[in-house]
């Protein structure tokens, strides 16, 4: 499931599919969000992903033990852009 689908879902609903409330996914986005732009200060290619499809598929791979392989299907990437 992509950010675009999840962020419309109700907080219970969210959870649930998710494994986290949005608030904390949220926050985790922020964190990550700004730990990406220090590290990419100099340059680097962009990624293929937004963090936010970055986050729910690293969270997809811990809840439901798929393998980066079938997740990166999912989003129609190879799997190493997931990693």
């Amino acid at each position: 499931m992509k950010y675009e689908t999840a962020k419309n879902l109700n907080n219970t609903r969210f959870k649930r599919l998710i494994g986290v409330a949005k608030p904390v996914f949220d926050e985790m986005v922020k964190v990550l969000k700004a730990e990406y732009q220090v590290k990419h200060d100099r340059g680097g290619r962009k990624p293929k992903l937004a963090i936010e499809d970055l986050l729910l598929a690293i969270l997809q791979y811990l809840k439901e033990y798929r393998t980066y392989e079938q997740i990166a299907a999912d989003y129609g990437v190879h799997d190493s852009n997931l990693i």
